[in-house]
């Protein structure tokens, strides 16, 4: 009887196992850079590169949360000069657009940067779900 149970508890073991590429494929996230046109264009966007000084905002999707965040950090030469959250949800009460400098750190010149998709827990633990890296002209 005790090796019945043993093997069927190895057997649910594997079956769970080989389960968690497939739960794994059922959240899929990705996150985008969005560079809005210079002129007033109506329905016009650009992926041609973000400057210092521009807003640019992202494409995220993702089937991990209703309530995803993107954080945008940007450096140069090692140091964060800028970073700014956003909300990428309807009831977020912020803007989606991120301004590309200038801080109190980053007066010109050109930055390396990422964005990071992010979902919270019940807890507020925060677990990246994609990310782009992009880089900034001066």
């Amino acid at each position: 009887m005790r090796r019945g149970w043993i093997a069927l508890s190895l057997a649910a073991a594997a079956v769970a196992i080989a389960a968690l590429p497939a739960l794994a494929a059922r959240s899929s996230s990705s996150i985008s850079l969005v560079v809005p046109a210079a002129a007033a264009t109506a329905g016009t966007t650009s992926t041609s590169g973000a400057h210092y000084g521009q807003q640019v905002t992202f494409s995220v999707s993702t089937s991990a949360t209703s309530y995803p965040w993107v954080d945008t950090k940007c450096s140069q030469n090692g140091t964060v000069v800028y970073e700014q959250w956003a909300g990428f949800f309807s009831s977020y009460n912020g803007s989606d657009m991120f301004t590309l400098g200038p801080t109190q750190l980053w007066s010109g010149g050109a930055a390396s940067c990422t964005a990071t998709l992010v979902s919270f827990d019940k807890n507020g633990k925060a677990s990246t779900l994609a990310s782009t890296g992009f880089s900034v002209s001066g």
